[in-house]
């Protein structure tokens, strides 16, 4: 008798399982919701205690509705000030700051590096010259510079194509940063994921901009 109900729970057991596997394998992204089984006590922080700075934002809106929408989102959260990361010098700096002109207390901008005519002499003098120019306009520091070992390519127009941020030529302009007191954003380093195999093992690949994930079915 025993053996028949050990044999029976079996059954059951087994079951279970199947069902569960079925379900799992019929289960669609879009479709998954889980819910957390520890009962740890949460705490939801809606408002900052204090006026924020984010530190680290870039030229996102497209129309004037989306930056009134952003500056309403930093209102229900209690963020005073965004520093926008524009890479740009030029007119395409000139142009972010004008975009968002309806607002002067709500945004900081920070501008890039013009690498136009790096090769040639002077150039040092030149790129501190634009970097006076849109301080001039309204930028408050320099970033966010990218070097992952190619040179400084995130400014714009001109990228700094085997430029580094170390080379003597670009002493100048981080000596006129620090005399008008602009911080300057570096972009120092990626995730160790990025510099693996982008196989089935790789526990970054969900973050790759090249993820494609089916959700018509």
């Amino acid at each position: 008798m025993k053996n028949i109900a050990a044999r029976y729970c079996l059954l059951i057991a087994s079951l279970i399982v199947i069902n569960g596997a079925s379900a799992q394998d019929s289960l669609l992204l879009k479709n998954y919701h889980p819910v957390s089984i520890y009962q740890i006590p949460n705490t939801a922080v809606m408002k900052a205690a204090f006026p924020v700075t984010d530190l680290h934002s870039h030229d996102y809106a497209t129309s004037q509705q989306e930056i009134d929408e952003w500056v309403r989102t930093m209102d229900s959260v209690g963020i005073a000030r965004t520093v926008i990361l524009t890479y740009s010098t030029g007119a395409g700096f000139d142009s972010v700051v004008e975009k968002y002109k309806k607002y002067p207390t709500r945004f900081v901008f920070y501008c890039g590096i013009d690498y136009t005519g790096f090769s040639k002499p002077g150039w040092s003098e030149h790129a501190v010259a634009e970097l006076e120019r849109c301080y001039r306009k309204g930028a408050r520091g320099i970033g966010e510079l990218g070097d992952k070992g190619d040179g400084e390519l995130y400014s714009r127009p001109t990228p700094g194509k085997g430029v580094h941020i170390d080379d003597p030529s670009m002493k100048p302009i981080l000596q006129k940063c620090a005399a008008l007191k602009m911080p300057v954003s570096i972009h120092v380093a990626e995730d160790q994921w990025m510099y693996e195999k982008p196989d089935s093992t790789n526990d970054g690949l969900m973050n790759a901009a090249q993820w494609h994930v089916d959700m018509s079915r």
